[in-house]
C-alpha cells in the first residue's frame, strides 16, 4: 500500500458530476465513493479499517471505473448506431 497514489473526494466528486453517475447508475455519491473503496480493499489496495484513507480512493479504481465506464458507453453508443460509418463516408467530394 505504500506506493498507491490516492484522489481526493474533491476529485472524485467533479467524476461523479461529471460523468452524471447518479443519473446512470442510479446511485448517490456516498454510495459511489463506497463502492470504489470497497473494491480498492477487494483488490488489497487499501483497509476500509484505516480512518486516515477516509476521505480518498486509490487512483488505481478511478483509472479502472472510467476505463470500464468509457467501455460500457461504447458499447451503448455502437448498439444505437444506425450504420457503420460516418453519413458522408459514401459521398466522393470529386
Amino acid at each position: 500500500m505504500g506506493s498507491t497514489e490516492w484522489v481526493g473526494l474533491d476529485a472524485v466528486r467533479i467524476l461523479f458530476d461529471l460523468l452524471h453517475v447518479a443519473d446512470l447508475a442510479g446511485v448517490d455519491f456516498q454510495s459511489f465513493v463506497d463502492l470504489l473503496q470497497r473494491a480498492a480493499e477487494d483488490s488489497g489496495t487499501m483497509s476500509l479499517e484505516d480512518e486516515q484513507l477516509d476521505n480518498v480512493v486509490p487512483i488505481q479504481m478511478i483509472t479502472e471505473f472510467v476505463s470500464d465506464f468509457m467501455h460500457a458507453l461504447d458499447a451503448s453508443l455502437a448498439s444505437i448506431a444506425l450504420c457503420d460509418e460516418p453519413a458522408d463516408a459514401g459521398n466522393d467530394a470529386d
